[in-house]
């Protein structure tokens, strides 16, 4: 190069080379901006659920039964830990309550021959007196037979004394036999009173002993019985525990302990990922973080050929703007920063936990710049049309009852009053599935354990993730009551479709009842009832009764405290169902307000309890409902709960109540009998 040349090259690199720089720099970050920007394709990845497998208490492991790897269904054995102490406390437990109970025994052998002689001795009284009560009775009965006589003679012969066939002087031992015979009957009838008194204290005595005295006596020793056999059960459970199982289905991705480590609440033996639902992170730069919301919708698509779009929504919104993970820049080099996006497919595919993924954010905007409410979901509470596709038509009626979000399915699960078709295959043993954009799916979920259902009215998630599914306990309209109706089960997740774990008869549970016990839950018996409400409270469940209504048209909510026990034992003593509260409500019937019972309840996770309730009596032409709210500190409170109706619907029934997967929002589903149902959603109502 000339020495020219050289001076023109170097001018030109000092002069341009900054700008040339700027300007690579430039189209750099635009590349990046446009990769990572609002409506066109970022980076996305499956989301998985890890979960760790650790007991609860420090305990030595005796066998690892997976592999790092391996695929493993809910419920399967990954590890079991060592229960000789608690074999041991057991067999100490189990010898101190049948000591326990040989005593009880023996205290109700004694007690009952105590409370025998106890009888037979106050029914000797109680014959002495009435015995007593009746030579009285027959004394007097004579003095006044003699005094009747007496007082006749007088009449006969005061005649002769006023016809002068007589003196007077005969009249005189007469008068005083009367006066004596009088004062003699009216001593006599004093008598009986006080000896009817001490018959009817006798009877008193005797009926009070009649009475469950045995139990009275044999109380503690009984009550001692329980406390060890409460005992036994929490270290069965404690036992149980030790037995460790996958919680989800999913792949092993590690195993930490082997045979003879000691495993604890911080010292995991293995971890399980499972598949996320239908959730994918996606990747959003800081530029345009702050226009995406929740509710847009989205579609992905998977990094392989001939890979189908995937539609969903946007659910949750990171909380802070940070550093994207390397994985999501489309420069590695470059350092970006953005918010993470939670996207719910639509129809989840089997996903791996971490797989990337094309996603677009295809939010609507008005020219404005402002937000345009989606088109699927109702910002209003407006009942819309649920989306039921002909091929589950064609099977079975549906006619949404009550529902929850099952995260792991991403999908509601719905009850229906009625399912199969009438007359050919009614009462299938039924759920539904549901997205979250009100399509039904073709599928039904089977609930197996069962061979049908009928009435089923209302669903609860537990604390525990089993299902609680309540049928009417009603009548039917040709006054039928058959088991389908009175069944009040647990159902546990098996695949995709349910099992009945335990089950009973909530009907003849309450029939069983001594009265006062019944009156006690605002019943006087079970014919008119009809339990459309149910949700969880905490281990308790809340059931909300359509009917009956009580004497100032006021519904019941009765609280079950101890649910376990009542699936537990089958019966409902020691299962804590008392009334806690009454509500006042009224919803539209053929144009005017009219008594409303309970059709839903849903307790939301700041305490609210959301009630949904329709007429309490059917036969207006147009029926409405209504939800209403009740602040958490009325309602822990109880008794007559105070309610603000958060919105009426004169032409529809609220029937199911749900938490929905979008963050402060309420499911509602209206039923429309062989109409099409109906589907909304509620923002959570304020304080």
């Amino acid at each position: 190069m000339t020495p020219r040349n050289r001076e023109t090259f170097d001018a030109l690199r000092t002069r341009l080379g900054p700008w040339l720089v700027f300007g690579l720099s430039v189209l750099a970050a635009t590349a990046v901006w446009r990769d990572l920007r609002l409506g066109s394709s970022v980076i996305g990845f499956a989301q998985g659920v890890e979960h760790a497998i650790a007991p609860l208490e420090t305990a030595r492991v005796t066998e690892v039964a997976v592999e790092v790897g391996q695929t493993v269904r809910q419920g399967q054995l990954v590890a079991t830990l060592d229960t000789a102490a608690i074999d041991h406390e057991l067999d100490v437990l189990r010898a101190e309550r049948a000591l326990a109970e040989a005593e009880l025994a023996a205290a109700r052998v004694q007690a009952e021959r105590d409370a025998a002689e106890a009888r037979r001795g106050l029914e000797v009284d109680l014959g002495t007196a009435e015995r007593r009560l009746a030579e009285m009775r027959a004394q007097v009965s004579a003095v006044t037979a003699e005094l009747r006589s007496q007082e006749s003679e007088r009449r006969r012969l005061e005649a002769l004394v006023s016809a002068q066939l007589q003196g007077r002087g005969s009249l005189g031992d007469l008068d005083a036999r009367i006066a004596r015979l009088r004062a003699e009957a009216e001593g006599a009838r004093r008598a009986i009173a006080l000896q009817q008194a001490e018959v009817e204290a006798s009877r008193g005595r005797l009926d009070a002993e009649r009475g469950d005295t045995v139990a009275i006596v044999t109380s503690p020793r009984a009550r001692e019985v329980e406390v060890l056999e409460s005992r036994i059960r929490a270290l069965l459970d404690r036992r149980e525990a030790r037995t460790l199982r996958a919680p989800a289905d999913g792949q092993v991705a590690s195993v930490s302990l082997r045979a003879g480590a000691v495993a604890g609440p911080e010292r995991p033996i293995a971890t399980v990922v499972a598949p996320g639902g239908g959730r994918v992170t996606a990747c959003v730069a800081e530029s345009v973080a702050l226009d995406v919301r929740v509710g847009d919708r989205v579609t992905a698509w998977e990094r392989r050929d001939g890979a189908a779009p995937l539609h969903g929504r946007v659910v949750g919104l990171g909380p802070i703007v940070d550093e994207v993970p390397t994985r999501c820049r489309p420069n590695l080099t470059d350092r970006v920063w953005g918010r993470d996006v939670v996207v719910l497919l639509d129809d989840p595919v089997p996903l791996i936990p971490g797989q990337a993924l094309d996603v677009r954010l295809d939010s609507e905007r008005d020219a404005a710049g402002g937000a345009v409410a989606s088109s699927r979901r109702p910002e209003t509470g407006e009942p819309r049309p649920i989306l039921v596709p002909a091929a589950l038509a064609e099977r079975s009626r549906f006619e949404p009852s009550g529902a929850v979000w099952v995260p792991a399915l991403s999908r509601y699960v719905v009850a229906s009053d009625d399912t199969g078709l009438a007359d050919t295959t009614e009462h299938r043993p039924w759920l539904f599935a549901m997205s979250a954009d009100g399509r039904v799916d073709a599928e039904p979920l089977p609930v197996r354990g069962v061979d049908e259902v009928d009435d089923l009215e209302s669903l609860a998630l537990g604390h525990d993730g089993r299902l609680y599914a309540l049928a009417s306990q009603s009548h039917s309209k040709r006054g039928k009551r058959p088991e389908a109706r009175r069944r009040f089960s647990r159902l546990r997740a098996d695949g995709r479709g349910w099992e009945v774990e335990a089950s009973v008869l909530l009907a003849d549970l309450l029939d069983a009842m001594e009265p006062v016990q019944r009156r006690a839950l605002g019943i006087e018996d079970t014919a008119a009832l009809d339990i459309e409400g149910m949700t969880a409270d905490g281990e308790a469940l809340l059931l909300g009764l359509k009917s009956p209504l009580d004497g100032e048209d006021r519904a019941l909510i009765w609280r079950l405290a101890r649910p376990d026990r009542l699936f537990g034992e089958g019966r409902l003593d020691g299962a804590g169902l008392v009334l806690h509260a009454r509500v006042s409500l009224r919803a539209p019937a053929d144009g005017a307000t009219v008594p409303a019972g309970i059709s839903e309840l849903l307790r939301l996770p700041d305490g609210t309890l959301l009630i949904g309730g329709t007429p309490a009596a059917s036969g207006a032409r147009e029926e409405g409902g209504a939800v209403w709210q009740v602040r958490a500190a009325d309602l822990a409170a109880g008794g007559l709960l105070p309610v603000r109706q958060v919105q009426q619907w004169p032409g529809s029934r609220p029937e199911a109540l749900a938490l929905a997967p979008s963050p402060g929002t309420v499911l509602v589903l209206f039923d429309a009998g062989a109409s099409t149902p109906a589907w909304t959603e509620l923002p959570w109502p304020g304080p």
